[in-house]
This record gives C-alpha cells, structure tokens and sequence, in this order.
C-alpha cells in the first residue's frame, strides 16, 4: 500500500485509493491497524525518561545561575526541593 506522510498530511496515491475502496472487512481492518501502528512509531518520545530528565536538570541549574538576585545557598535549596519531587511517587509525571 502506497500512503505516505508529506507536510503532516496523509497522502495516498490513485492506485491504493482504489485498493482500499475495493477492501472487504478484514483487509480494511488490516490496513487501518497497518496506519494506527505507525502513528504509534511517531508518538513514541524520540529520548529516554532520564535523558528527558537530565536535560531538564541542566534547564534548572543554568536558569538558576542566570538569575540575579538567587545565591548559592538559594539555588541549593531550590535544587534539593526540585530532587525532592522527582522522588514522590508521581512526581515525574506533575
């Protein structure tokens, strides 16, 4: 089957718009799960859990160090509590 994805938008060629008007059932039901199946390929986060995590940390520290007006101790503090949260059972997910 010939559907292809061009500018965020499914296109599909004459050929298979033909195929797929022609489909009983089941072979619609098989090409329908065929493009549900690759939606989920996209879906899926390109980086793991912690390198998401990680990055976020980095986000946090040089925020904090950028910003006048917050000392060491201050951006400690921060930083512990931030850590804190991380470790509540579904505080990753807030």
């Amino acid at each position: 089957m010939c559907i292809r994805i061009k500018n965020k938008k499914i296109t599909i060629n004459r050929e298979t718009y033909k195929n797929l008007k022609r489909c009983d059932h089941e072979q619609m039901r098989e090409a329908l799960q065929k493009v549900y199946e690759e939606g989920l390929k996209d879906a899926e986060p390109k980086e793991s859990r912690e390198e998401t995590l990680a990055v976020a940390k980095k986000a946090l520290l040089r925020t904090l160090e950028e910003t006048k007006g917050i000392g060491e101790k201050r951006r400690e503090e921060i930083v512990q509590k931030f850590r804190e949260l991380l470790e509540e059972p579904g505080g990753e997910d807030a």
